[in-house]
């Protein structure tokens, strides 16, 4: 890539979840390259988790405060930029702003629910419009929606020192939700199947949204810091309706958690026999099974597991290897 250019990350986000855990790894990836990098928010909300997390990784967004005029003029003043958009709203505006600036832009697709009223409308405006930008997927089902050739991404994580584990077939096991308490997750799923099963296993969830945790599900509420958490899980439940390949699944992993998941989006892919259990989306009796069948798995058994998770994303999951169709993007977008 050309020194002179620069990548814009364009994002309206709130709360911490799977994009902007996305855009903050895209981002630290993008400083180790030493591609020239910055981060634009539509807005910078008070009491922001996403803010919270830019801070501790030092990341310092420039505040567009809301105003497209401010977008409009910046895309203006600063010459050979691409603008890389994430998220519905921030590619509906950023399109249509880099369109009027004639301003490079591309638009990473990382929503694989089909959700109804104007959130399901605001989808639909960014599928439509997703002519007007080069377009990438986290997975191929995402791909698959749109109306425009778009190239896969695969989502990555970067590998955390390995934790200090605990495999002990005598303890409970800790059960683990990580994402929105929303029915696209399923969240309803895993506080059905945490009411199966009140005696033998211990069920904790993190993140926040609409439907409330019912015990014995613990709720921890969302989390600035999930590598400190990891390491008390056995298992994530991943029980959605919808997926494109969810960040939390690959960090858990990396982690070494084993993921028990409904075969939805890519995650068939990610979980491969030895590392998890994939199973046909809405088969909660299966993921029953599966937990059960953890349980009676000794501490050596349970650590070949959990190594072969971790191993898993070393090797096919890296940024190394997901952000090279970008870097190429970016290297000849101003060329």
């Amino acid at each position: 890539m050309r020194q002179s250019t620069t990548v814009i990350i364009f994002v309206d986000a709130r709360h911490i979840g799977g994009i902007e855990s996305h855009v903050i790894q895209l981002i630290n990836y993008l400083k180790g390259a030493e591609v020239p990098v910055e981060l634009w928010l539509w807005r910078r909300y008070p009491n922001s988790r996403f803010g919270e997390q830019l801070d501790l990784h030092g990341i310092l967004p420039m505040d567009l405060k809301g105003r497209f005029h401010l977008l409009l003029r910046r895309l203006w003043q600063q010459p050979n930029l691409v603008l890389h958009t994430h998220g519905y709203k921030a590619a509906l505006l950023g399109r249509f702003a880099a369109r009027l600036c004639r301003t490079p832009c591309c638009s990473t697709h990382h929503a694989g629910e089909s959700p109804t009223g104007r959130i399901g409308l605001y989808m639909a405006l960014d599928r439509l419009s997703a002519r007007w930008a080069t377009n990438f997927a986290v997975s191929q089902p995402i791909a698959a929606q749109l109306p425009v050739p778009c190239d896969v991404i695969k989502n990555f994580t970067y590998l955390p020192s390995p934790p200090t584990r605990r495999f002990s077939p005598q303890q409970p096991l800790q059960i683990g939700f990580v994402g929105r308490y929303e029915s696209v997750k399923g969240f309803d799923r895993f506080n059905r199947l945490a009411q199966h099963d009140r005696a033998h296993y211990r069920w904790h969830s993190y993140g926040c949204g609409e439907t409330p945790a019912i015990a014995p599900v613990q709720d921890h509420g969302p989390q600035l810091n999930m590598g400190a958490i990891w390491p008390k899980l056995d298992l994530l439940i991943m029980p959605s309706r919808a997926e494109g390949l969810p960040l939390a699944a690959l960090e858990a992993m990396a982690a070494g958690v084993v993921v028990i998941a409904f075969d939805v989006g890519d995650l068939a892919e990610l979980i491969l026999p030895g590392t998890g259990w994939v199973l046909a989306e809405g088969d909660l009796a299966g993921i029953s099974a599966a937990i059960d069948t953890y349980q009676r798995l000794s501490a050596n058994e349970r650590r070949a597991m959990s190594q072969c998770a971790r191993r898993c994303i070393e090797e096919r999951w890296s940024a190394e290897q997901a952000c090279q169709p970008l870097l190429a993007y970016y290297g000849n977008v101003n060329a």
